[in-house]
C-alpha cells in the first residue's frame, strides 16, 4: 500500500499535477497504513510494557482488560497498573469482546491483543487531528506538511498504535482538547 501511495505521487509528478495537498494526503494515508500494519504485524506482548501475565488474577494492562471481560468488574486495588483510568479498558473490552465473539475465540491472549484496535484508531485519528489543528492555527503549507509528517512518522507516535494501554487514546484526547 505504501508503494501504491508513492507510485501515485510519482504519476502525479510526472503528469505535472502533483501539489502540496497531494503530499499532505499521502503523508496522512502513509501514517495510517504504517499504524495499521504495525498493529497487525506485532503481537500485544512485543515492545509493550507492564503487560505481565495474561490472566485476570495477575496485574498489569492484560489483567485490567481480562478482569473487565471475564469477571465484568473493575480492579479492586490501585496497585501496579490498576490505577489507570478505566475508559480505555472499558472501550478495549467491548471492542475485544465483539471481535473475539465474531472470531469464536475465548483465548485470554486474543482478548488482550484485540484491544490494540482502540489504540490504533486513536493513533490514526491523531494524525488527522494534527492536520486540522495546523489548519486552524493558519500554519503555512510547508509547516503543516512538516508537523503532520512528524506526527505521522515519528516512531513514538505510531508505536503507540500497536500497544495495549491508554497512551494513544490520551494523546488523541489531548490533541482534540487543543483543537476545540
Amino acid at each position: 500500500v505504501l508503494l501504491m501511495i508513492a507510485a501515485g505521487n510519482v504519476v502525479l509528478l510526472w503528469r505535472r499535477r502533483w501539489s502540496s495537498p497531494c503530499l499532505l494526503v499521502s503523508i496522512l494515508l502513509a501514517g495510517c497504513v504504517m499504524r495499521i500494519g504495525y498493529m497487525l504485524y506485532t503481537g500485544c506482548e512485543v515492545r509493550s510494557h507492564d503487560m505481565y501475565e495474561f490472566s485476570s488474577d495477575s496485574y498489569g494492562h492484560a489483567a485490567y482488560l481480562l478482569k473487565l471481560i471475564e469477571k465484568h468488574q473493575l480492579p479492586e486495588t490501585n496497585s501496579i497498573q490498576f490505577y489507570q483510568q478505566p475508559f480505555f479498558y472499558l472501550v478495549g473490552a467491548v471492542v475485544s469482546k465483539i471481535i473475539n465473539g465474531l472470531l469464536g475465540s475465548e483465548n485470554p491472549y486474543n482478548y488482550v491483543d484485540a484491544a490494540k484496535l482502540v489504540s490504533c484508531f486513536a493513533s490514526c485519528a491523531t494524525v488527522f487531528v494534527a492536520e486540522r489543528l495546523c489548519e486552524k492555527l493558519d500554519i503555512k503549507e510547508k509547516g503543516k506538511i512538516a508537523a503532520v509528517a512528524i506526527v505521522a512518522f515519528l516512531p513514538g507516535f505510531y508505536l503507540m498504535g500497536g500497544r495495549v494501554n491508554c497512551d494513544a487514546l490520551a494523546v488523541y484526547f489531548m490533541a482534540l482538547a487543543i483543537y476545540y
